[in-house]
């Protein structure tokens, strides 16, 4: 693994890094990298963010995505009333991929098919920087992913459960 990305000199001012990458200042944000497909979970991240802003909680999401469509993933967000909490992004360089994760408050890994990777660089990358995590029962993460520690586990594809937990990492 290279994790050359998070040793770039950025700063340690997430509000100036969600300045650059015009994210709002305000949001508790949680991000998710990965290709635009059903398997790694946006959507359940997404309605995550809907049932809290239901419930009046100020977060939101960063998606980042290399490959793949957004647009079936732009399209949720406006149908769950959204479309200004979910951030989304394509392929970013090093430098902005740098700035954005640094400018995280958390960071998810939802990958909810037997197809899931397993323990991925976008989950070590997010847990480096310090953040606290959050997961669907991927039982390759269960090693380093520790229950309210460093993050917290939830039943694949429970999004009421995957709400609670963003809610618990923003208090």
């Amino acid at each position: 693994s290279d994790y050359g990305v998070l040793k770039l000199d950025l700063g340690d001012d997430k509000c100036v890094l969600r300045d650059l990458m015009k994210l709002p200042r305000d949001q508790f944000l949680i991000g998710n990298v990965g290709a635009f497909e059903a398997r790694k979970g946006h959507d359940h991240l997404i309605k995550a963010i809907g049932m809290l802003k239901k419930q009046g909680h100020n977060a939101g999401a960063v998606i980042c995505g290399g490959s793949g469509d957004r647009t079936k993933w732009i399209n949720l967000a406006k149908e769950e009333g959204v479309e200004d909490r979910v951030h989304f992004f394509g392929r970013l360089s090093e430098l902005d991929l740098g700035r954005v994760l640094k400018s995280l408050d958390a960071f998810s890994d939802l990958e909810n098919t037997p197809r899931a990777c397993g323990l991925t660089m976008a989950i070590l990358e997010g847990m480096a920087l310090g953040n606290p995590v959050v997961i669907f029962a991927n039982r390759e993460m269960f090693e380093i992913v520790k229950e309210g520690e460093n993050g917290f586990i939830v039943p694949i594809d429970d999004t009421e459960a995957l709400s609670k937990a963003i809610l618990k990492m923003s208090q």
